[in-house]
């Protein structure tokens, strides 16, 4: 099918891929300020109730709460038996492919091998958990 397609760039086609190449660009931006801003909520969440470990749940479900107030794409997943830091492999391993899965679905690519986390806060209203 593409053997007989000869693509040639010309000045329009140069010009559109560089339109797309700058909307990436801001995209990406714009994805990186949004991840600094929920960091910096964490932060000052941290800062306001520290380390405890009866209210990290407390924290956390406010963090949440607040993301999905303003649409903000979020997975919230907890582990039985775990808390902060976690320590078992399986619960390891399902929060980091939470995480890569999660980069792809807001920056727009799928990472091979790894299940979709399910996203909350921007068409849903409901926090995702899995126990």
């Amino acid at each position: 099918m593409f053997d007989s397609m000869e693509l040639t760039t010309t000045g329009e086609s140069a010009a559109l891929i560089e339109q797309a190449c700058d909307a990436a660009r801001t995209e990406a931006q714009a994805t990186g300020r949004r991840l600094n801003v929920i960091a910096d909520l964490m932060q000052l969440r941290y800062r306001q109730h520290g380390e405890r470990t009866e209210w990290v749940a407390d924290v956390w479900d406010a963090i949440a709460a607040e993301l999905a107030a303003h649409q903000i794409p979020y997975a919230f997943l907890t582990f039985a038996g775990e808390s902060h830091g976690f320590r078992k492999a399986d619960s390891i391993i399902a929060s980091l492919e939470a995480e890569l899965s999660w980069y792809g679905q807001t920056m727009g690519f799928t990472p091979p091998g790894v299940p979709p986390v399910p996203l909350a806060g921007a068409d849903a209203r409901t926090t995702v958990r899995s126990e």
